[in-house]
């Protein structure tokens, strides 16, 4: 009785909850971002066109479009890469988006992980984080301007390699308190790549910097569907620096071969001044590659492929650790002080059979004091030889002699 009053204490040490942190997987389908493009028909509202201006158009739309995806990294919250998510983790919003991994003497590496979700006709849906990775770092070097730093000429002076000055041409004028990314898409960039220059306009102290933004690949990515496209990557690299439209004025083909840039405030922050510290500018341009990544993988089409499907879990929670040890420790402690006890006790009692044989035996030794007679007498005969004052004792006879009939 007392180990099921134990056994039901128990009960209100835990709780059995669904799952809400991290949950099992098993081999399905399951719906992942399709990262083959940038796709066009999420933001732009398409219409009739000359087919002659349809590859500069969809390419300078999606340079406006990375570009865009990029800045809403300002809303996204991120952190260090120890706290990246184990596979099977739920997706919460209210979780870091993608992580930091800063080491000593090397660039910053941004990195994020991709989700799955659970196909469109699941009875249970769920999206969870995989071990798929996609990073992206920047390596930069600075320079000092020594000539239109305040950005209100149309040409900047450079102390380039060895010191030597050379002349720079500014795509526009706009003044100090600012940073202007320049990328020209035809000579300085690849599919994963792109060289971006950036130009801290400083009344009192302007840098120009040149950086090399690269995208990793797919890490852990087992099926091709798992791969970002160069489609992706080589917008996303170079997005800080992309205009898209209105980068080609006088145009009308919005030609895609005319340098792109984009300006930035000293208030904001991606056009905070580092004063020439090129490890900061560089990770600001990987920032906004990373967020470029995110946000394509969050407004693109999914597809359905096989991988780990989230399965419905449960959890459970134990309240107090320390209640839980108490009960199973008494519980423990009592059945085995009670299991000593009755070892004890038994120890104590002498057995003997049930035939009549052994009663026999047992109640010999009373009757040897009544002579011959008392061995064929009856019951009754026995009793009255012994008189009404006898009596008979069970008891031990001396240490180690075990237990015997005693007249007294």
């Amino acid at each position: 009785m007392a180990a099921q009053v134990a056994l039901a204490l128990l009960g209100i040490t835990y709780n059995i909850n669904p799952a809400d942190h991290i949950t099992v997987t098993r081999p399905g389908l399951v719906s992942i971002p399709d990262m083959s493009s940038i796709q066009l028909d999420k933001s732009l509202i398409s219409g009739t066109r000359r087919p002659d201006l349809d590859v500069s158009q969809d390419e300078n739309a999606r340079r406006y479009m990375a570009n865009t995806f990029g800045q809403s990294t300002l809303a996204m919250f991120w952190t260090s890469i120890d706290e990246a998510p184990k596979p099977g983790k739920f997706n919460d919003a209210r979780d870091p988006i993608f992580f930091s991994n800063i080491t000593d003497n090397l660039p910053v590496i941004y990195t994020y992980y991709f989700y799955e979700s659970s196909p469109q006709d699941a009875d249970y849906v769920a999206s969870v984080a995989t071990n798929r990775t996609i990073s992206a770092w920047s390596d930069c070097k600075e320079y000092k301007v020594v000539a239109g730093g305040d950005g209100l000429s149309a040409n900047i002076t450079v102390l380039w390699e060895d010191n030597e000055p050379i002349s720079w041409e500014l795509p526009s004028a706009k003044g100090p308190d600012q940073v202007m990314y320049i990328h020209d898409p035809e000579l300085d960039a690849g599919d994963t790549w792109a060289v971006i220059y950036a130009f801290e306009a400083s009344i009192k102290e302007p840098w120009f910097y040149r950086c090399n933004t690269t995208i990793g690949s797919v890490t852990n990515a087992v099926i091709k569907e798992h791969e970002v496209s160069a489609n992706v990557t080589r917008y996303a690299a170079a997005a800080i620096a992309l205009q898209g439209y209105g980068s080609s004025a006088g145009d009308l083909t919005n030609n895609t071969k005319f340098t792109q840039w984009q300006s930035y405030p000293s208030q904001s922050m991606f056009g905070y001044p580092y004063n020439g510290t090129a490890s900061m500018r560089g990770a600001t341009a990987s920032l906004f590659a990373i967020g470029t990544v995110v946000a394509v993988a969050g407004a693109n089409d999914g597809l359905e492929v096989h991988g780990m499907t989230p399965m419905r879990s449960i959890t459970l929670e134990i309240a107090s650790w320390t209640t839980l040890y108490l009960i199973l420790g008494l519980t423990v402690g009592l059945q085995l002080f009670f299991s000593v006890a009755a070892v004890v006790i038994a120890n104590t009692v002498q057995l003997r059979g049930h035939s009549h044989l052994a009663m026999a035996a047992l109640l010999r030794e009373s009757l040897d004091g009544l002579g011959s007679a008392a061995q064929v007498a009856s019951g009754k005969q026995v009793a009255a030889m012994m008189g009404d004052k006898t009596r008979l004792r069970y008891e031990r006879r001396g240490k180690g002699r075990g237990y015997h009939v005693m007249v007294s």
